[in-house]
């Protein structure tokens, strides 16, 4: 059988004899500035909420910058209904997180494609996000659940309906020009959810 908890000493009650601060004075501080960061942060994140999923990722990754654009190393070539794509892979919190926000428009071989650990219903929004975008939500069979268009800067969100782990977005009006809806299988250069070693990526 598990140990008996011990007993935690009883915290004084009055000021602290150093600093004149109550026995929380300290650390209601470093916890009220942590919070001043977070709420910071939030003003510029864009892309993805991931907050927003069952799941409770951060919303946020300290010391990320999310104020400029980024271009992902990692690229992983696609194919859909025989037309060829290549993604950008964003497969870390940040990078899922900023997304395409201040990037221009995509060109039609050009996505980006959103990696997650686990299974979940994703919410996507277009914060920050100058150019017109497609998403397509997919499962890990490859299969496309579903095909969502999206309005620049909106705040609105867009769902998957159904757990995923992946979504890819293009720009907006591809999926419709090659006919891509639900159920279309998506074909892989390689395993999405592997993550190569760092000397095979691109520059």
């Amino acid at each position: 059988m598990a140990s008996p908890p011990k007993k935690r000493p009883m915290r004084p009650r009055g000021p602290d004899p150093a600093t004149g601060a109550g026995p929380w004075g300290r650390i209601g501080k470093g916890v009220a500035l942590a919070a001043l960061a977070t709420v910071a942060a939030l003003g510029a994140w864009g892309c993805t909420r991931e907050w927003m999923t069952t799941r409770m990722e951060r919303p946020v990754t300290v010391g990320a910058d999310y104020s400029k654009p980024q271009y992902l190393d990692e690229k992983l070539a696609i194919r859909i209904r025989g037309h060829a794509l290549e993604a950008e892979v964003a497969r870390r919190p940040h990078e899922r997180n900023l997304g395409l926000m201040h990037r221009p428009p995509l060109p039609d071989g050009g996505a980006m494609l959103f990696v997650y650990p686990d299974s979940d219903v994703r919410e996507f929004w277009m914060k920050n996000t100058p150019s017109p975008l497609s998403i397509a939500f997919i499962d890990d069979d490859g299969l496309i659940v579903s095909v969502r268009d999206m309005v620049p800067w909106s705040e609105e969100t867009v769902g998957s309906a159904h757990p995923v782990r992946l979504a890819l977005e293009v720009r907006r009006g591809l999926f419709d020009r090659i006919g891509a809806r639900a159920g279309d299988r998506v074909e892989w250069e390689r395993d999405p959810f592997l993550e190569p070693p760092p000397d095979s990526r691109t520059d």
